[in-house]
């Protein structure tokens, strides 16, 4: 039978999905289009290769207009660090843009050959820790290690106690 507990649980449960999903949107933007059109237009001046692509990862509008992040991806993972940003007025015209976009990044293989639990030990070993930590990101990204172009899990840990925070990037292969 059904507790008065076990309803209230599945009652609090479907509110947070209900309003995860609702706060969880993915970003969109009416300028979308004209923001990948200057992208496109200026191809050639960032350097930007044919096999570059590029995902809105994040919206801000504000008084001072729309900022538009464009994240460079590789093979549906992130480039770390490595975006095109381009800002509206508050009358939708392109005034500003800026890029991190890295052109150097080559096209590798985007499947990893450890798992992120796996980086996340090898993580926790370099770091020799011997204290309660909690795990705020381990997330596959592509970046250049010693001028070279590598899948990498980017581990950021907390410590419990005390100020602490670390930021470890495991090879992926």
């Amino acid at each position: 039978p059904i507790t008065i507990t076990m309803k209230l649980k599945l009652q609090f449960a479907i509110i947070a999905l209900v309003t995860f999903s609702l706060t969880s949107n993915a970003q969109v933007s009416k300028n979308e289009v004209v923001a990948r059109q200057w992208i496109e237009n200026h191809a050639n001046e960032l350097k930007i290769k044919p096999t570059d692509a590029f995902k809105l990862s994040f919206v801000y509008n504000g008084l001072a207009g729309e900022t538009l992040r464009f994240q460079q991806m590789m093979n549906d993972v992130p480039v770390y660090q490595s975006e095109i940003v381009v800002n509206f007025n508050p009358s939708n015209e392109l005034v500003y843009t800026s890029d991190s976009y890295d052109d150097s990044i080559q096209n590798i293989v985007t499947t990893p050959s450890i798992s992120k639990e796996a980086a996340l030990v090898a993580s926790k070993e370099s770091l020799k820790f011997t204290y309660d930590y909690t795990v705020v990101e381990n997330n596959l990204f592509v970046t250049k290690v010693n001028h070279q172009t590598k899948l990498v899990y980017r581990v950021i840990t907390n410590t419990v106690i005390g100020n602490g925070s670390w930021e470890v990037l495991v090879d992926a292969q």
